[in-house]
Parts: C-alpha cells; sequence; structure tokens
C-alpha cells in the first residue's frame, strides 16, 4: 500500500549566506500545509518520513536536521533512536519546564545531541521560564515579530554568560538580516532566503496493531529467534528497520544478510524507540494488500528451499530477505535499485536480486516461477539446487499454511 506524503524543508544560513541546517516541517498530505492537530504525532511523522520514506541525505544533506519537539515526544524517550550527529532538537516554546523535561533535556544532551530553543521571546519572564535549560541549550531562535528591536540588540547581553548561538527567525527583509547580523546574531532563517521548500515521497505503511504487537514481544524480552520470526512476518515494517538502520550512527554502513543480522545491529533499546516513533506517527490502514501477502509467500518459499540445501548455515536467512525485497519495487512504485541503494544489502543479496546469479539468485528464480505456474520448469530449477519434487510439494504446503494463518492474523 502505497500513500503519497509531503514534508517541508527551510534552509537555516549563516552569515555569508551559506546553508547551515534545514528546519523539518510538517506539512498535511491532503492539504500540503500545516494542519497540526497533533504536535507528537506531527513530529513523528516528519522523522519517519524523512527516514523510512524519503530518505535524510536527500533532505538535508551533510547539513542538521532541526526537528520541532513537545513536552510528550520530550518524555517519551523515543527521540534517542536518532542519530544526534543530524537531529538538533527543537524544544517548542509552549512546553512546561520542569523536572521532567529537564532529565530528558540533559540526556539527549548526553547522548550527543544539540538542543535549540524555539520562538524565543528576550523578556524577563521567560528567561526565567527557560533559565534551567539554557545551560544545555546550543541554539536559540529569536522570533523577530515577537520582540521589540531593543530586546534584540540586548539578545547578546542577556545570554552574554551563556555558549549559545543566536538564531534570527522570520528574518523577512535584508534590513532584518542587516540588523541581527550587527546584533550578536550568526543563523538566520525566513522568507528573506526561502519560503519552506514541499518535499513528495512515497510512504511505506507499517500498521499500528502490527507495531505494537512487536512493542509487546519486546516487553516480554523475546529471545532472538523468536523476534526474527515476528518480523519476517511484518515485510513493510523490516523493510523500514532496514532503511532506517543506515540513517542512524551505528558506524558504517552495514552489509545486511539477515532480518536477524538487523535486529542485532540494532539493539532492544533503539528498535523500541524507533517502534515508537512509527506508532506515534502512524495512522490507521486498511487490511494488508495481495501483494504483501504475495511479498511474504515468496520470502517464505525461498527460505524453506533453502533449508534444504547444506553446508551454508546462513543461507536460508539471506533467502528471506531476499525474497522480500524483490517485490518492494511494485509494492512501493520505486525502482528496485534506489531501494537497495536505501538499505545496503550483502553483496550476495544485491547480486541476486539484480543480476539472478548464485543460489540466490536460483532461489528466486525458481520461486518466480511456482508464482507464475510454471510448474515442470520450477521443478527443473530446483533439481538444480538438489531440492527434488517431493520436497518441493512439502514446501509448498507449508508456505501456504503460513500465508493463511498471516492472512486470517492481520486481515
Amino acid at each position: 500500500m502505497q500513500n503519497k506524503i509531503y514534508m517541508a524543508r527551510q534552509p537555516i544560513l549563516d552569515q555569508e549566506k551559506n546553508i547551515f541546517a534545514y528546519e523539518l516541517l510538517f506539512r498535511s498530505a491532503n492539504a500540503k500545509a500545516a494542519v497540526i492537530d497533533d504536535a507528537t504525532k506531527a513530529t513523528a511523522q516528519v522523522i519517519v518520513n524523512t527516514v523510512n520514506s524519503i530518505g535524510i541525505e536527500k533532505i538535508v544533506g551533510k547539513s542538521l536536521a532541526f526537528i520541532n519537539c513537545d513536552r510528550n515526544m520530550l518524555l517519551e524517550g523515543a527521540l534517542h533512536a536518532l542519530d544526534p550527529n543530524v537531529f538538533v532538537i527543537e524544544v517548542l516554546e509552549d512546553v512546561k519546564i520542569d523536572e521532567n523535561v529537564l532529565v530528558a533535556i540533559k540526556s539527549l544532551k548526553e547522548a550527543g545531541f544539540k538542543i535549540a530553543l524555539d520562538d524565543f521571546v528576550l523578556n524577563p519572564d521567560n528567561l526565567e521560564h527557560f533559565q534551567d535549560i539554557i545551560p544545555f541549550t546550543d541554539f536559540i531562535k529569536v522570533d523577530l515579530t515577537l520582540n521589540s528591536p531593543q530586546q534584540i540588540s540586548e539578545a547578546s547581553k542577556y545570554l552574554s554568560h551563556h555558549k549559545v548561538v543566536l538564531l534570527a527567525e522570520k528574518v523577512e527583509y535584508e534590513e532584518d538580516f542587516n540588523y541581527t547580523s550587527k546584533h550578536g546574531f550568526s543563523l538566520f532563517q525566513g522568507y528573506f532566503f526561502a519560503k519552506p521548500e514541499i518535499i513528495e515521497g512515497n510512504s511505506i505503511d507499517a500498521r499500528a496493531a502490527c507495531i505494537l504487537q512487536l512493542l509487546n514481544l519486546i516487553q516480554k524480552d523475546p529471545d532472538i529467534e523468536e523476534l526474527e520470526e515476528a518480523f519476517k512476518q511484518q515485510p513493510e515494517i523490516t523493510l523500514n528497520l532496514l532503511k532506517f538502520i543506515n540513517s542512524v550512527n551505528i558506524g558504517l554502513r552495514n552489509e545486511i544478510s539477515s532480518i536477524r543480522q538487523a535486529l542485532t545491529l540494532i539493539g532492544m533499546q533503539k528498535l523500541q524507540q524507533w517502534l515508537m516513533i512509527m506508532t506515534f506517527a502512524h495512522d490507521s490502514q486498511n487490511a494488508r494488500s495481495a501483494l504483501f501477502l504475495n511479498a511474504s509467500q515468496r520470502a517464505r518459499t525461498m527460505e524453506l528451499m533453502a533449508k534444504e540445501i547444506p553446508g551454508n548455515s546462513k543461507l536460508s536467512d539471506q533467502a528471506f530477505l531476499t525474497g522480500m525485497v524483490s517485490q518492494m519495487d511494485a509494492l512501493y512504485k520505486v525502482e528496485l535499485s534506489k531501494i537497495i541503494s536505501e538499505i545496503s544489502l550483502e553483496k550476495e543479496v544485491e547480486e541476486a536480486l539484480i543480476n539472478r546469479s548464485g543460489i540466490l539468485g536460483t532461489l528466486l528464480c525458481t520461486s518466480k516461477e511456482l508464482e507464475q505456474n510454471q510448474y515442470e520448469k520450477a521443478v527443473k530449477s530446483a533439481k538444480k539446487l538438489n531440492i527434488n519434487e517431493e520436497q518441493l510439494q512439502q514446501i509448498l504446503l507449508e508456505v501456504w499454511d503460513w500465508v493463511e494463518s498471516l492472512a486470517q492474523q492481520n486481515g
């Protein structure tokens, strides 16, 4: 199931008018405007659209990404799933500062995140309200429409004992830029430079009920085999997971050969945080499409055939992953080469998907022959893998039972 998604970005520039960062903004799918009913959900959708659907490199390149965060998002702890080298946590102006928020801010700061205060008004009441978190703040965004010229000119004096960068918001005229530049501001954002730019992409759906099931399973401290099996039953969530792994600061881009490896790489804490963000962002979806069931069927067929081939303990895991990814281009109307580039697959898996080469390529071709009712051809292909017709028939029976159970549980 494919949906069009929309978001916006607005550049943040330095004094030389070079792009320093982008603020990422929520946009409603229908109106392409910021119709925000739930600030937590809006932020979560911005994150999910950025990481899963469009891609962080496409949106911000090597620049920083400022994201608005309300109180709920700060307190949930899910933001720790993000890369602190990319995302700046922008605390909204209406967040009530108390001990819980302070603990959350300190935790994010210790994790390496930069903190920004949004729509700041330079008056005694506001300075007092935010005084406890200003020491942990890296950027203060001063709204030029909410502050007098005198307040703006005295901003540096107000904050001279804190190491914060002043960012002028709503810079609409060159005079605004020149005035703030002379009074200690080093970053700038507003219509004078650029209006928010609408970015369009395709979302990859992950049903809320399925995400909640996975969260509940994690709470029970499952072994890796049980968790892997649960993800195998949710191909759309698994694809999002693979894309997410290559957006966070786990290390170098990882060559992934199996779902188990992906789960091991991300770890339980980040996995739980990521699923929480997915839950916040999610709208209820329609029943799972036939394409998803077909992707699951292909992956399971390849997995069971691979288990009949001795000598390679990880082949069945690679086979399941290959089968699942092989249909993602049809599912999401995106070139398969683009999907492969985003999730950094192991070479054998990638070669099977692109060139149908190797054992995985033969498994993929055999599975497709079965789907196309080319049974005799599939039997011949299976024999190349030392799988006889009786074994193949038993595999088909197991696959059909498995897919039927998926349809009943997720329909």
